[in-house]
């Protein structure tokens, strides 16, 4: 940067400071657009880098059975549509049905909300206690940072035995200690733990490290009254290839359950983690498309106002460009500084508006209980559309400061 150009940009500088509230008024504008972007696709990315990390952990080479014909029911439908409910002796039949050479794992939710405790200690009420059976962990992408699996016979006789998650663990003992062998109570239910899982993550809120896996029948015995109605049956083929051949038997065997004539539309659904990951990052590309847009349109708003402030400028300073020009300056110098002046402003308002959105936006990742990121696409994005609203802006006023007659302008009143 030579000189003469260093000395446009100061000047530039200068008459912002002159001229304060308004350049602060249209950096405020700027920064509301690019904080509404940056935020959501913040908060956005937090929550897409959490499902699919949760979804690719069940490996491709297993997929579920549910009652919905989606798993993704993003409608309203009334219940008296919705297909019956997959109940225990259903699920169960299907299991002992299913001949494949597979995992069928059978699980409920038995309550949500529970309190579990260790001696004096005791969590808060949002514990989740979930019935499973020897193949649950394995489906449901868990794997065992202690101790053991269920027995044949604790599944069989219902032991009251459990399988804790990482941060359930924490919370009961200590992060440094694994409570293995120890002896737990969910409200009067006393429960041995056989098990710690590694810590596996969070989506939507939903923590799956504070939860405890109990045996289904343990479940069916102690929380009869909170038990889920609908079952969750997931199917683990040993080779990913041998998974298309799978979802056909098991829609077969399942019809078969249901109790379908030939003719009838299946009342039940079949998801692949790969087709719901897909599923999921194309909603949350429309969300995102969302975020874009609102951020354009409140850009546009911004670069209007800019716009229509440098024309104010333009002529508020019609003398001072005139005596600038009468002491030799160029008509290029003086469209650059006007230039510079918008660029100035849309830039300054876009780093603050990329400063609060990231800010907003990994607050809502960290209450959603999602890892805080920095989605480095939409700041260069952000930047670049800083750059474009500067430069629109601030042209057509430049060219008029530019093309101001010297003698008219130091006569201007």
């Amino acid at each position: 940067m030579n000189k003469v150009t260093l000395n446009i940009f100061l000047t530039a500088l200068f008459s912002l400071r002159v001229n304060r509230l308004r350049a602060t008024i249209t950096i405020v504008i700027i920064a509301l657009g690019i904080t509404s972007l940056v935020g959501m696709q913040t908060a956005i990315d937090g929550l897409k880098w959490s499902l699919v990390n949760n979804l690719n952990s069940l490996g491709n080479n297993t997929f579920s059975i549910t009652r919905e014909n989606s798993a993704l029911n993003f409608g309203h439908s009334r219940s008296q549509d919705r297909p019956p409910e997959i109940g225990y002796r259903q699920a169960f039949k299907f299991k002992k049905a299913f001949d494949f050479g597979a995992d069928v794992s059978i699980s409920a939710r038995a309550l949500s909300g529970a309190q579990a405790r260790f001696k004096k200690i005791e969590t808060n009420p949002n514990i989740s206690i979930i019935g499973g059976d020897e193949y649950y962990l394995t489906s449901s992408g868990f794997k065992l940072e202690a101790g053991r699996n269920f027995t044949p016979t604790e599944i069989e006789k219902g032991a009251n035995v459990a399988i804790i998650g990482r941060e359930l663990n924490n919370l009961l003992f200590s992060p440094e200690y694994l409570g293995v062998g120890q002896v737990i109570y969910v409200g009067d239910r006393r429960f041995t733990v056989i098990g710690v899982t590694e810590a596996k993550g969070s989506s939507f809120g939903a923590t799956y490290d504070k939860s405890a896996v109990i045996p289904l029948q343990c479940a069916r015995k102690n929380f009869a009254q909170t038990i889920a109605t609908n079952y969750s049956i997931k199917v683990t083929v040993p080779d990913v290839f041998l998974l298309e051949q799978a979802v056909l038997e098991s829609i077969g065997t399942m019809r078969v359950v249901r109790n379908l004539k030939p003719g009838d539309k299946n009342n039940f659904g079949i998801t692949k983690s790969e087709s719901l990951k897909v599923l999921l990052e194309k909603n949350l590309s429309y969300v995102s498309y969302a975020a874009l847009v609102i951020g354009l349109i409140t850009l546009f708003g911004a670069l209007i106002s800019l716009m229509n402030i440098m024309f104010v400028t333009v002529t508020e300073r019609t003398r001072e460009i005139g005596t600038r020009m009468a002491v030799g300056a160029s008509a290029n110098s003086i469209r650059i500084q006007f230039l510079s002046e918008a660029s100035f402003i849309s830039v300054v308002g876009g780093i603050v508006g990329i400063i609060l959105g990231l800010v907003i936006g990994n607050l809502v990742s960290v209450a959603l209980s999602l890892d805080a990121n920095l989605p480095i696409q939409w700041i260069v994005i952000s930047v670049i559309l800083c750059l474009i609203v500067g430069i629109v802006a601030g042209f057509l006023p430049a060219q008029k400061a530019s093309n101001l007659d010297p003698i008219e302008s130091l006569r201007y009143e």
